[in-house]
């Protein structure tokens, strides 16, 4: 069942944009040909200087980033995607020995966000999260996370999402400030505004060489399954980051 459009603002916003020309071309269809100057006339009404379109826009796109804040504030337990990347951060969330806040993991699914950007990321979201229902579907109470993890398709999803962050640090001190930032709670692109939650650099070698453990402490197995999934290339270009990161 399609999910309602009040559910969706985004695509709402292009509906009714659609119908909206539409009903002004259907309109002057009724009085007669409609002619280039009608048509200009109604791309004019609807885009320049046009308050009441202007409000709506804004009105919706409010809408749109309200509901992607809170599709990133979803908590990994509930979240499979989400619990997938996080499952190798755990140590650093051990009550004894804490060296990330539960409060960074939304702003942590905000950097992956970018990185994939935003239709990939839901796009493995969905995936993941229908793989979790099958499973629990077919396995009932005996569904166990630490198999979830082990599955060939969720392997594949962790380990190219990983190179996708490897790339993204191709610029190394640049994407370390960004990821920084974004760890904070600041707005990327303006580190003079001052972060929620401290996250130093210190915490985001520790985070990144946390998450890319598999690549540092690693069975035959799990270099044959790397092999499997990622390039050369690409096995190259995670190798090079988790060495920059161990020389911080």
């Amino acid at each position: 069942m399609d999910e309602p459009s009040e559910k969706l603002p985004c695509k709402n916003t292009f509906d009714m944009t659609v119908h909206i020309v539409i009903a002004a071309v259907r309109e002057r269809l009724e009085q007669g040909a409609v002619t280039a100057s009608d048509l200009q006339e109604i791309e004019e009404a609807l885009t320049v200087e046009n308050n009441k379109v202007e409000a709506f826009c804004h009105s919706v796109h409010e809408r749109c980033m309200s509901k992607y804040q809170l599709d990133l504030a979803v908590p990994p337990r509930t979240n499979a995607f989400g619990r997938v990347m996080v499952q190798p951060l755990e140590g650093l969330l051990h009550r004894q020995k804490r060296k990330l806040s539960t409060k960074q993991i939304p702003n942590y699914f905000q950097a992956l966000s970018v990185i994939l950007g935003r239709e990939r990321y839901e796009h493995l979201h969905d995936e993941v999260s229908g793989l979790m229902t099958d499973m629990i579907r077919l396995q009932g109470s005996e569904f166990q996370w630490t198999d979830f993890y082990q599955h060939n398709t969720v392997v594949k999803i962790r380990l190219e999402t990983l190179y996708a962050v490897a790339h993204a640090f191709a610029h190394f001190e640049k994407r370390l400030d960004w990821f920084v930032n974004v760890m904070e709670g600041k707005a990327s692109d303006d580190s003079g505004i001052k972060g929620a939650i401290q996250f130093t650099r210190t915490q985001a070698r520790d985070f990144l060489l946390a998450l890319f453990d598999e690549f540092i402490v690693h069975t035959s197995r799990d270099k044959e399954i790397q092999k499997e999934v990622l390039s050369e290339p690409q096995r190259q270009e995670i190798a090079h980051l988790v060495v920059k990161l161990q020389q911080m």
